[in-house]
């Protein structure tokens, strides 16, 4: 396990997989991203936060990346009427 990952970087000291731990840098490598939990996260104006709703109209559902390197939980219930 590294600091950078597929989709973001980790910062911070963080767990390698094995039992011990990892230094990483505290300081993100992309502008206007800042450490948050050990993940660094884009911060606006340099992200566009995702909300459950979509701009056709469609509702996501579950889990879903919330454009900023968190998640949000979208429920697993479709408005009524909606499969």
């Amino acid at each position: 396990m590294g600091c950078s990952v597929p989709g973001g970087d980790f910062c911070g000291e963080i767990g390698d997989g094995c039992g011990g731990t990892l230094e990483c840098p505290s300081i993100c490598p992309k502008a206007g991203w800042l450490c948050q939990d050990n993940i660094c996260k884009a911060q606006p104006p340099y992200c566009a936060l995702v909300t459950c709703a979509t701009s056709s109209g469609d509702h996501y559902c579950g889990k879903i990346g919330n454009g900023c390197g968190d998640s949000i939980d979208c429920g697993n219930d479709c408005p009524g009427g909606w499969d």
